[in-house]
């Protein structure tokens, strides 16, 4: 959908350059075998790719970022809790949460907010840049694996680190014309 640039390639390659910095050297990973998961573990980003191409190519149909998130989450719901209700995993909300219930439902609720806000950004400065937010959300989840769960990583995963902040510095949002 956008017209190609070096610049940007460039930084999509950096960005790709980080996560195989990740899961290719011997002692980034805590065992070998984890590099068998890395074709699951795209399945996430490739569907994220796809929807902000579509976003990004055919709008939101009118709707505003929020109207589209609840309507992601209706459509959701309907294609969820069939198989959740099948499987056994109904998780009965009490009447008066406890401290569990209301973690779970502020993260919910900021979970809606930050991807009716990466769904509005896709619209606004295309695909190829709100792809570009992954990149953030795997740096605050190495920053919260660090204070929450006091883990330590790699000088590996510190260089892929940088080298996707390099690859986001490249890929600017695309420019909107007048017309």
């Amino acid at each position: 959908l956008d017209r190609f640039s070096l610049r940007r390639m460039i930084g999509i390659l950096l960005g790709l350059s980080g996560v195989l910095l990740i899961v290719l050297p011997q002692t980034s990973l805590p065992d070998r075998a984890m590099v068998a998961f890395l074709p699951i573990a795209m399945i996430g980003p490739f569907f994220y790719a796809l929807e902000n191409t579509y976003v990004a190519a055919r709008g939101t149909q009118g709707m505003d970022a929020i109207q589209a998130m609840f309507g992601a989450s209706i459509a959701g719901l309907v294609f969820c809790a069939p198989v959740m209700l099948a499987m056994g995993h109904w998780f009965p909300m009490p009447l008066k949460p406890g401290l569990a219930e209301w973690a779970l439902i502020a993260s919910s609720a900021l979970h809606a907010l930050l991807y009716a806000s990466f769904v509005w950004l896709a619209a606004r400065a295309g695909a190829v840049f709100a792809s570009q937010s992954a990149y953030f959300t795997t740096a605050s989840g190495i920053v919260w694996a660090m204070v929450l769960l006091g883990e330590r990583f790699s000088p590996w995963v510190w260089a892929a680190a940088a080298v996707m902040l390099c690859g986001l510095a490249l890929v600017a949002p695309r420019e909107r014309s007048s017309a």
